[in-house]
């Protein structure tokens, strides 16, 4: 009542004024007049024989009280927003309960005609009472204020208090499921209550607070072992900041308490469904009482001593307690379910933004794979924990209060009951000590697990080139090993556990009886005393059954918050490494401030002070003492070798660095363009606004400047064409375009590119450089500061910074850096020297003049043999040169054609289904398959036994309790009694023994059985993903693949044994309860045909509905992994946008869907419930009736029949292949055609062509012609639609993928490394000895980098080789390959992220090493292949020319021709090398090409300048 008197009205529902609303307040008005009416007739009636007493007027006065209070509830419910106030309901129905006496006693009295005008008026009131409890079963309409979902609001929130208290409102949705399959869009809105918005901020409130506690602790700690005494000669002022760091980090530290937050936050609610539930439990030792009462009932019927109404408001009575209690439980159980979902939603909420915001110290300790787990598996362990937490209360007050009956019952025999549970309690404890240790031990494997199976989803294109599935099949295999054998640990004590309480019931029993067998002096057991004993043992079972399952939920629980609390208490980003100025910021007071405080660097844009960086506390400062300072409006490059700290100096600038020293100021808003482009798996579109308006006109500049206007025309659906997953179906140099775009669209202040030209072309980087980068561009009044390794953009830059080792070696203009021979001008001179000829005449020309003054500047100038080498070197580049990524290939080369894509729909990444209708048999039939079906078979018929056990134990005590000659009392001392009564103990005695024994036997099946199915089942599912096409991982978000390996694997693990092991108990609980009681009173089988027609109907219409609710549950659940593993790949990009409370709500929102169906799940589930439990409650009350009615029934047999009732309810075969094949490498195309998917377009058609060994093969063509369809097609990473390829007289279809990938070499364009040693990154099936492996790192100019590695080998890479560049990541991908050293090599751009003087060396390698070899080279530059021996020349997926360069050119009318000539190279022959020594192009030649490009305007200005000044 206090709640609707102090609630304020909702914002977001309303409750208008209606007419069931003032209909209720005028019959309580009404009822007020009658009362008052009714007072003052009796009063005034003389006729009575005894005057009204001072009772009658008190209770008139609360009458005339309670309704009055009654009308201002009504009115106050609807100004808060109440439908149904429950307090009203169960006011009204106690009324009409009350009222209902008064009526009946003067009908059976015959007062009314006496006292007409009293009844009268008692009759009217009574009339409108009922009517008014009528109209509470009806819920008054509520407005929606506020509509924050396009769905439809939950029907719960209309519902009445009667509707929710038995689930009704779930019914139409119930009928809706029987109708049709149900689909995601038929699910309501979940509450605003459990929303994230709503549920989030509680607990992170309540975390905060744990958090800002914890770290006033470690202040106090901290000065409180700082010693006071004065500094001396002695003393280190300045310290190491890494020094200093250590010794933080080493000193103990006071954690923040998970447990005490998420306390602080659910508590309340707890303790209401604590209360509910612990009513519940009072309630139900009301059965007993009313047993005792009822067999006494049925045993004074005998003696005609009875009253027959006393029987049947026993039976009434028995059908109103089971039916209470069934209400609270449910919703108690609701309640919980509803608490847990609340917990696991803030649980995912907080891991998401931890993810977000941990610095590298966090991240090295936790890899995606882990923090998945916590997510998928830790979150769920305490939701289900929060759940059933109830019982960990519940279970003991059972137990007292059962302890306490038995003893009123029995006497000081059940301390034998007690002594049993106390001998299981220190076993139970140790039990939960050890299953502690394996649980966290099992999780960390499983973190291990699924990093590794993440690595292998991320890398799947790297292990199908290579053929290395069965490699980490194994090692995965190997994980999962230790993982089975951990969870046959716990299974084991998982069934020492369950069979102590399984047991401990029949225990329980059996030295209870025996022990007041002995004790008692009369040597007899009642069937009074027996079956009310044996109902309270039933009622104990429930605890004890129950309390091993808490306790293992509550170590699990114990263990995930240990984790998650370690999680969430690691180190944040310090937002305050970076002192940020927003340009709006100058308009406060407080900006105003900050700007006074940062005058000096009011000129720059970008300033740091005296700055050291590092990644990690215990890693060595990364950036040493860097001053550097960006003015504001200026584009500032910086060069620097590889490994010299370039990318760290703008991770230094975002804030993603730790900071040992010095001040960064950087004002206004941050775009940032990463090395590796991050693409989120929605439209173009979508990518590029990245959640920003969209204005037509800057996004159409964006587009031009950033060369994507020919992408967008070229595929059907254009910027609507959905990108998938990390960009699978875009190239590279597209993919980095997006990133571009997306910086471009978003118009901040500054602009950091972290390389992002080498993705491109010279063309395109060109393009991109003038319309965008550059002084002329679109960002020519931001802050630009790039990282490159393109020399030629330098001259056309306002600063340059040389970074070498980590500092700052150099800084200022291009004309000041070169005026002097300096690191800068080295830098330029190695750099020219070994650069190749590029495509672009521009770019030519200006490397020439860049050549020309360094030649003249540095100090060391070329000898006569390094110029008579460099031509030589030049050539040789332009002939093997493998050239970064670029957009030559456009769609062609991801796996999927976007125009094929496109012409049949957008989609490319299907939305996860989920099966419909019955479960299918086949599912069934595989999963007792890898469970066993001999032991299938068995584990029935050990449940069959256990149970007959126990049902003849019942009959055999009913036997005992009604055995005429123990019922006489004066044998009780004779021999044969004593015998008889003996024998009965022994027979009682007998069948328990051998129901645990039974019991033990079927725990023990089901358990360490379904380890091994666990086993089966994920083994078969890992080799299905590992072996499944490529076109399934471009259509399937790896988050959906992880699901199934954590939540689905995790599922079978730890659940299945529970569910199947409860499923089977209840069945035949159910068959036992039946025979027992049609055993005992025959005629109930007339009750039980129709109770058993309604069951079968009422399971049929749920069935169907809740079995589609947990399927879309569990689809709806990939979501939310796929949309977290995609923002800690781009975590970087988010914060440098600031877009982390964006993305942090988009979580929230996928959360809130999946929660939607869990919640519906969670209703259905009850509303089944709530029913089977009231057909439950028949039963008891037909026996009950039964028992009452029928003549010839023993106490015994009612005792029987009563306790039963209120029992609750890849490699194929393949023809064999030499040892060496292929020994030659001659490849033949035959007709050959393919398709990415089948419900797509040919990319290749008719494909014919004959390749001869040794041949080095150039394959060209314009954007879509299928030159990477043709590199797949040959390692069938998208098979045959017709014809065929033959290798040495091989047809490739017809042996195995493994053996078919295994003898061909290709060097890849994706450095993917994956965690574990340098070693097994290299050789991981261990082929190759350490000699052999340190040569070919040798070979791959790397042998000097390992060496100094820790360990060599031995290194350990992080996940996805974090803790390398990503050239040295490529190098070590380079050395893969150069160890197979097969007859057949294909190249596609293998050398993207290295410097050009490894690249040159590389090269050199290549040519050694495979210089015997079959090369086809999938060429993105013309010259790399201009002295091939033949090129294909492909278009529309067709040959359509191939032949030798020379045959080639001398067609004009050639495809290939036309292509030379677009990229200026048709003065390509052995005159033009004579009249360009210098291999670096003719300056005056270039001048007419040139014009008056305004990219070169720059340079030619600076140029004359420096000429003038020498």
């Amino acid at each position: 009542m206090w709640h609707i008197h102090t609630r304020p009205p909702t914002d977001l529902y309303r409750l208008p004024s209606n007419k069931l609303n003032i209909t209720k307040i005028f019959i309580c008005l009404l009822l007020t007049v009658l009362t008052v009416l009714q007072a003052f007739i009796i009063a005034q009636d003389a006729t009575h024989s005894m005057p009204p007493t001072n009772a009658f007027y008190v209770a008139s006065a609360m009458s005339v009280t309670t309704y009055l209070l009654a009308a201002y509830l009504t009115r106050r419910s609807r100004r808060a927003g109440i439908a149904s106030p429950c307090i009203l309901f169960i006011y009204w129905l106690l009324n009409v309960t009350c009222h209902s006496v008064p009526v009946y006693s003067y009908v059976l009295l015959g007062s009314y005609q006496r006292e007409k005008i009293e009844f009268d008026l008692l009759a009217v009131a009574f009339g409108f009472t009922v009517l008014q409890f009528l109209l509470h079963f009806f819920s008054e309409r509520l407005l929606i204020i506020q509509q924050h979902s396009i769905k439809r609001q939950s029907p719960e929130i209309f519902a009445s208090f009667p509707s929710k208290i038995t689930f009704h409102w779930m019914t139409s949705y119930i009928w809706q499921g029987y109708r049709k399959a149900l689909s995601p869009e038929d699910i309501w809105d979940i509450p605003e209550c459990f929303k994230s918005s709503r549920v989030v901020p509680q607990f992170s409130k309540a975390w905060e607070k744990e958090r800002q506690n914890a770290a006033a602790k470690n202040r106090k700690a901290k000065s409180a072992s700082t010693p006071k005494t004065a500094p001396t000669e002695y003393t280190h002022l300045l310290r190491d900041g890494s020094d200093r760091f250590r010794k933080s980090s080493s000193r103990q530290r006071h954690t923040p308490s998970l447990f005490r937050a998420m306390f602080k936050t659910y508590a309340p609610e707890l303790f209401m469904s604590f209360a509910m539930r612990i009513g519940a439990d009072s309630i139900q030792f009301l059965l007993p009482v009313l047993t005792n009462l009822l067999i006494e009932f049925v045993q004074s019927k005998e003696s005609k001593n009875h009253t027959e109404w006393h029987g049947y408001a026993l039976v009434g009575a028995f059908f109103v307690v089971t039916f209470i209690y069934s209400v609270l439980f449910n919703q108690n159980s609701f309640r919980g379910a509803s608490i847990g979902m609340k917990v696991k939603t803030a649980m995912i909420s907080a891991v998401y933004k931890k993810s977000l915001t941990m610095n590298n110290e966090t991240k090295r300790s936790f890899t995606v794979g882990s923090i998945v787990n916590l997510m998928a598996i830790d979150c769920q362990v305490l939701q289900d924990v929060t759940s059933n937490i109830f019982v960990i209360l519940s279970a003991p007050f059972q137990i007292i209060v059962a302890f306490y009956f038995l003893n009123a019952k029995l006497g000081v025999s059940f301390v034998a009951g007690v002594a049993v549970i106390v001998a299981l309690i220190p076993l139970n404890a140790r039990i939960s000590v050890l299953a502690k240790r394996a649980q966290a031990e099992q999780l960390r494997v499983k973190d291990e697990r699924l990093k590794i199976m993440s690595e292998i989803l991320s890398g799947i294109k790297v292990l199908k080139l290579h053929a290395w599935e069965t490699s980490f099949e194994d090692r995965i295999k190997t994980l999962r090993g230790r993982e089975l054998k951990l969870l046959r640990s716990a299974a084991i004590l998982n069934i020492i556990n369950v069979f102590s309480w399984l047991c401990s019931p029949v225990l329980v029993t059996t030295s209870t009886f025996v022990t007041y067998i002995f004790v008692s002096d009369q040597k007899y057991l009642d069937s009074n005393t027996a079956f009310v004993s044996l109902i309270l043992f039933n009622i104990l079972s429930i605890p004890m059954n129950r309390l091993p399952n808490i306790i293992t939920d509550i170590v699990s629980a114990h263990v995930s918050i240990g984790r998650l609390s370690k999680f969430l208490a690691g180190e944040d980003l310090n937002p305050n490494e970076v002192i940020r100025e927003r340009i709006a910021d100058k308009t406060t007071f407080e900006g105003q401030v900050r700007s006074l405080r940062l005058k000096g660097h009011e000129k720059n844009a970008v300033s740091i002070s005296n700055g050291t960086f590092l990644w990690d506390r215990n890693m060595s400062p990364v950036l040493k003492n860097l001053d550097v300072h960006i003015p504001a409006g200026k584009l500032v490059a910086v060069v620097g070798q590889m490994g010299a700290g370039k990318s760290s100096l703008l991770s230094a600038i975002l804030g993603e660095m730790e900071k040992v020293s010095g001040e960064v100021v950087v004002k206004g808003d941050v775009a940032y363009v990463p090395q590796q482009a991050w693409i989120q798996n929605m439209t173009i579109k979508q990518n590029i606004l990245f959640d920003r308006r969209y204005h037509h006109s800057r996004y159409t500049r964006v587009i031009k400047a950033c060369a994507l206007q020919r992408d967008l025309e070229t595929v059907i659906g254009g910027e609507n064409a959905e990108i998938g997953e990390k960009g699978t179906n875009l190239s590279g140099g597209q993919k980095q375009r997006i990133s571009l775009a997306r910086a471009a669209y978003h118009d901040s202040d500054v602009y950091l590119f972290d390389d992002p030209l080498s993705a491109v072309d010279s063309h395109v980087g060109k393009h991109i450089f003038k319309n965008v980068i550059s002084n002329s561009g679109m960002l020519k009044n931001k802050t630009r500061v790039l990282v490159t390794h393109g020399i030629h953009w330098l001259p056309m830059v306002d600063k340059i910074l040389v970074l070498h080792q980590g500092q700052l070696l150099q800084a200022g203009t291009y004309e000041e850096l070169l005026s002097k021979d300096g690191p800068f001008a080295q830098y330029l001179r190695n750099y020219l020297m070994e650069d190749d000829e590029v495509d672009d005449p521009e770019i030519r020309y200006i490397r020439t003049e860049m050549w020309k003054k360094v030649d003249s500047v540095t100090s060391d100038g070329l000898t006569s043999a390094d110029e008579d080498d460099r031509p030589r070197r030049r050539r040789l580049r332009r002939r093997n040169r493998l050239d970064s990524t670029t957009d030559s290939a456009k769609t062609e080369d991801g796996y999927t054609s976007d125009a094929s894509i496109a012409r049949h729909g957008y989609k490319l990444i299907e939305e996860e289904k989920s099966s419909q209708g019955k479960v299918k048999g086949s599912v069934v039939w595989d999963f007792i398959r890898a469970f066993g079906i001999c032991f299938a078979v068995s584990l029935i018929a050990l449940l069959m036994v256990y149970q007959g056990v126990g049902v003849g134990a019942s009959i055999w005590l009913s036997m005992w309790t009604d055995d005429a000659y123990l019922r006489n009392l004066s044998l009780t001392h004779t021999e044969t009694y004593m015998t008889k009564t003996y024998t009965y103990l022994a027979v009682y005695s007998a069948l328990g023994f051998v129901q645990a024994v039974c019991a033990l036997a079927f725990v023990g099946n089901i358990s360490l059985r379904m380890v091994v199915a666990s086993k089966r089942l994920h083994d078969a599912l890992l080799g299905n993903i590992l072996r499944q096409p490529m076109k399934f991982f471009d259509t399937t978000p790896l988050g959906r693949v992880i699901n199934r390996f954590s939540r689905d694997v995790d599922m079978v693990d730890s659940s299945m044994t529970r569910l199947v092991r409860m499923f089977f108990q209840q069945l035949f609980t159910v068959l036992s309860v039946l025979v027992v009681i049609t055993y005992t009173t025959p005629v109930f089988i007339a009750a039980a045909v129709p109770l058993m027609l309604v069951y079968y109907l009422v399971q049929k219409f749920y069935v169907p509905s809740s079995r589609q609710l947990r399927r879309n549950e569990s689809t709806t659940r990939s979501p939310v992994y796929s949309h977290f593993s995609e923002t800690i790949a781009g975590a970087s990009s988010i914060r440098a946008y600031g877009v982390l409370d964006r993305f942090a709500l988009e979580s929230q929102q996928r959360v809130d869907v999946n929660n939607a169906f869990f919640y519906a799940f969670s209703s259905v589930s009850r509303w089944i419930r709530i029913r089977l439990e009231l057909l439950g409650n028949l039963i008891v009350l037909f026996a009950a009736l039964f028992a009452v009615t029928t003549d010839d029934l023993t106490g015994s047999l009612v005792g029987l029949s009563v306790s039963y009732a209120l029992q609750p309810a890849w490699e194929v075969p393949s023809k064999a292949l030499d040892e060496d094949w292929p020994q030659k490498g001659d490849i033949i195309f035959h007709t050959y055609s393919t398709r990415y998917r089948p419900d797509l377009d040919l990319v290749l058609k008719n494909v014919s062509c004959h390749i001869e060994d040794g041949e080095k093969i150039g394959i060209v063509g314009r954007t879509g012609a299928g030159k990477s369809s043709m590199s797949m097609a040959l390692f069938r990473m998208i098979e045959s639609a017709g014809g065929s390829i033959i290798i040495d007289g091989v047809n490739i279809a017809e042996i195995g993928l493994h053996d078919l990938r295994s003898r061909l070499t290709i060097i890849p364009q994706d450095p993917v490394l994956f965690s574990g040693t340098l070693r097994f990154n290299i050789d991981p099936f261990g082929n190759y000895t350490d000699a052999e492996i340190w040569t070919t790192l040798e070979n791959a100019q790397l042998k000097m980098f390992v060496s100094e590695l820790p360990g060599g080998l031995s290194y350990v890479c992080e996940e996805g080789g974090q803790n390398l560049s990503v050239g040295q990541r490529q190098l070590i991908c380079m050395t893969r390959s150069l160890m197979r050293r097969t007859k057949v090599l294909m190249l596609d751009e293998a050398t993207a992220a290295v410097d050009l003087e490894t690249d040159e060396l590389i090269q050199q390698t290549i040519r050694h090493c495979f210089k015997d070899c079959t090369v086809l080279t999938v060429a993105h530059r013309l010259n790399t292949i201009m002295d091939y021996d033949r090129i294909i020349v492909l278009d529309a997926g067709r040959i359509a020319e191939f032949d030798t360069v020379e045959k080639l050119l001398e067609n004009r009318e050639s495809i290939f021709y036309s292509m030379v000539k677009e990229a200026n190279l048709l003065p390509y022959n052995h005159d033009r090398e004579r009249t360009d020594p210098g291999g670096v192009g003719s300056g005056s030649g270039q001048d007419e090409n040139i014009g008056m490009d305004p990219i070169n305007e720059p340079y030619r200005a600076r140029t004359l300048s420096r000429d003038s000044s020498l």
